[in-house]
């Protein structure tokens, strides 16, 4: 009788432990548009008058991202970055401007 009221104290253990665990992740929070400005001028090497950026929410490849447009050397250029992790994910030349 010990030994089965062991295995089933210890199973109940086992059972509290697993319960607590919450799988949930934290709440994400997205980088501001300033922040995805500042990463294409880091990457640019670049200040905000020269590139004249302008930025839109979207989505590259299932990810949420912010484009960023610039201006390189009279050309257009959209940079997609990452909303929430800052990364570049794509360069590409663009015909988008204002």
């Amino acid at each position: 009788m010990k030994k089965f009221t062991s295995v089933l104290l210890i199973i109940c253990a086992m059972l509290a432990l697993l319960a607590a665990c919450d799988d949930q992740q934290p709440e994400r929070l997205p980088i501001t548009t300033a922040d995805a400005v500042q990463i294409v001028l880091d990457d640019l090497d670049m200040d905000i008058n020269e590139a004249n950026p302008h930025v839109h929410e979207g989505n590259f490849e299932g990810n949420q991202v912010y484009y960023v447009y610039v201006t390189v050397d009279g050309e257009n250029m959209a940079y997609a970055i990452d909303m929430y992790l800052g990364d570049i994910l794509n360069i590409a030349k663009s015909d988008h401007s204002h």
